[in-house]
């Protein structure tokens, strides 16, 4: 065993990166950091009871070049009798008619290839050459696009994939060192011409910014290594207690999102507020797919700490954040505005857009006591009834005061969510011709004159939320 070998399989063992008696899935390109990827497995695959099995991918880039990548990949996996699994897949047409980007393509068919591979060998793992230098680049390149937290500035040596994981072992070497090695093997690599084209962000960064850092230090790669591992590190454990508090945030669940009180939220630090967030959007996705990145995390922090009581963040066109108060709403269905304006059934129930109701219905009572505001009693007088959504200027006259409250203040003080006001009712009668709020469900009830304690039937009206949460049981997350 050869230092070079000695160092990838330390750190395979160190990180228990590949279990004994398994089966491995082998991602091969023919370039020289796959090939001595493929043979240095196959070299220990009897001692660790490996089973590999190559997975290959044409992505029709290189025309008759490729081809020969691919008949030279089965070849070598002949020599070693290792099995072998190729495809060709028609890039340059997809990127044609999809108009998407040629690298993310290539790179999506080329994992979902590797899964097919896995799901039909029953693998749970995939093993790739990725190595020090593709570290380094990685690394270098996030932090040019932009902040990156210490969890996805680099590359895993481990992570988990298709049911099982991806593993680097190369992660601990340099292409240098590989070179070396194929070098000692005897091995002749096919080489990809476009590796050496500067028009890819990643080969501009091998060609020219990662040369003169090794110039300054030697070590530069393996210091590189060292800052990704330590912060995957402090991130895991970061992690840990992220979900930890997760749990104990209250979280309802309502029938277009859920709702979260922010009260305990607030008060963690901000390392785990940035890691509790994205549990929370998970935790959503699992009920409506949708894509959420960095930026979005950003803004909702940014959207909590403002210290408006209400805002609005649209997170995608399906998914919206809305701050209000002590609480924070993640919602699917964008807010209700449109405009309703409807007489009450009497009796029967009027169903509003928002998803709430008004009942009206008669009732044989002596005397009528103190009005609640989820139920009125309304004298006969006052009848027809009319409920319409709130409107900017609308005000209530209320007991016990002077003048009238605007229905705005009421939301306010009432500290309704910021969603919920444009469609809120309001119901009014219209006694000549003059418009008179006499109830904001909820909220507020006007002075409606002595009650009518005469025998009979007296006319009760109820608010029904058909709209109810129900808060997540912590114990089954």
């Amino acid at each position: 065993m050869n230092l070079f070998e000695t160092k990838v399989l330390s750190f395979i063992n160190k990180g228990e990166l590949l279990p004994v008696s398994s089966t491995i899935v082998v991602g091969v390109s023919g370039g020289v950091d796959s090939l001595a990827l493929l043979y240095l497995l196959n070299r220990y695959a009897a001692e660790k009871s490996w089973q590999l099995v190559v997975a290959h991918v044409d992505h029709m880039f290189r025309g008759e070049t490729s081809v020969q990548d691919a008949i030279f990949v089965q070849k070598q996996c002949e020599i070693l009798g290792v099995q072998f699994a190729g495809t060709r897949i028609d890039l340059p047409s997809l990127i044609a008619e999809t108009k998407g980007n040629g690298q993310h393509l290539a790179r999506e068919k080329r994992y979902q290839f590797y899964e097919e591979v896995m799901v039909a060998f029953q693998a749970k793992q995939l093993v790739l050459g990725h190595h020090l230098d593709d570290q380094a680049e990685t690394m270098l390149m996030h932090l040019v696009r932009g902040p990156a937290g210490l969890h996805n500035l680099g590359i895993r040596a481990r992570r988990p994939f298709a049911g099982g994981a991806l593993v680097r072992p190369f992660l601990v070497v340099s292409k240098e060192e590989i070179r070396d090695y194929a070098g000692k093997l005897g091995l002749m690599p096919r080489e990809d011409e476009s590796n050496a084209k500067d028009t890819y962000t990643r080969n501009r960064f091998r060609h020219k910014i990662l040369p003169l850092l090794k110039e300054e230090n030697d070590c530069f790669l393996a210091h590189l290594a060292q800052f990704q591992e330590r912060g995957a590190e402090d991130d895991d454990y970061l992690q840990i207690l992220a979900s930890e508090a997760f749990l104990k945030i209250k979280i309802t669940e309502l029938n277009d999102g859920v709702s979260m009180d922010t009260t305990e939220f607030l008060l963690l630090p901000k390392p785990l507020q940035r890691r509790v967030i994205p549990l929370l959007l998970n935790y959503l996705v699992g009920r409506k797919p949708f894509h959420f990145s960095n930026k979005h995390i950003d803004g909702i922090i940014t959207l909590l700490e403002n210290k408006k009581p209400s805002a609005t963040l649209y997170i995608t066109d399906s998914c919206f954040a809305v701050k209000s108060f002590n609480q924070m709403f993640f919602l699917f269905d964008k807010p209700n505005q449109i405009a309703y304006a409807k007489e009450v059934e009497i009796p029967g129930v009027t169903v509003l857009p928002n998803r709430t109701a008004i009942e009206a219905v008669f009732s044989h009572v002596q005397e009528v006591g103190a009005p609640m505001l989820d139920q009125v009693m309304v004298p006969k007088a006052f009848l027809p009834l009319f409920v319409r959504n709130k409107q900017d200027g609308d005000k209530i006259a209320q007991l016990n005061l002077h003048g009238r409250k605007k229905v705005k203040k009421l939301f306010l003080e009432d500290k309704v969510a910021v969603h919920d006001r444009e469609s809120w009712p309001v119901v009014l009668t219209k006694q000549n011709g003059y418009e008179e709020i006499i109830w904001v469900p909820g909220l507020a009830v006007a002075p409606l004159g002595e009650a009518d304690t005469t025998p009979g039937e007296q006319l009760q009206l109820r608010f029904l939320t058909t709209f109810k949460g129900e808060s997540r049981d912590d114990n089954s997350q």
